[in-house]
């Protein structure tokens, strides 16, 4: 159906214009769409039992529309870790050097299991926003899988298939 409807528009388009060029069809799936996914920035996922790093989760935009409503990730997997959230970070630590992060205009909540984050900011076409969360790992000889989700239709999401990253968290002995 979806060629169908395709070879249509084509047909329309070449018959309406007084240009004789074919028309260019492109294959991007998200165009005159918001579409937000989130990816973990480089890090060392490798822990010493007391030792602390902050794990950086960039929300890019990956559409060509500015992203509307509020943003929520679901941070979840950390069994061997404390986990803690500075509220008023503006860079954090990476494998390559320090990177901008906009941990202040994020609120987070912290259950037993689980840390939710929200934010207002609106993520322009092409861009990213970062936020850090900093682990301390506390028990030796651990495979944690560290998941994050952006929650559904985050800021005006159409996606939800690619919503979900996981990074293993490892403590050695």
């Amino acid at each position: 159906m979806k060629n169908l409807l395709l070879f249509a528009i084509v047909i329309l388009l070449s018959s309406c214009g007084k240009d004789s060029s074919p028309p260019v069809i492109t294959s991007d799936p998200y165009i005159g769409i918001t579409e937000l996914i989130p990816e973990f920035q480089i890090q060392n996922n490798t822990f010493l039992v007391g030792e602390t790093k902050d794990i950086i989760i960039s929300v890019k935009n990956i559409g060509d529309v500015y992203s509307e409503g509020s943003l929520s990730l679901y941070v979840t997997g950390y069994p061997a870790f404390d986990i803690s959230f500075n509220s008023t970070a503006t860079t954090a630590n990476t494998l390559v050097g320090t990177i901008d992060v906009q941990n202040q205009n994020w609120a987070s909540f912290k259950g037993s299991d689980f840390m939710y984050f929200e934010t207002p900011l609106s993520i322009a076409e092409g861009d990213e926003i970062n936020i850090s969360i900093r682990f301390t790992a506390r028990e030796a000889s651990q495979l944690n899988a560290l998941s994050v989700a952006l929650g559904e239709q985050s800021g005006g999401d159409i996606n939800p298939a690619n919503n979900v990253i996981t990074k293993v968290l490892i403590t050695a002995q």
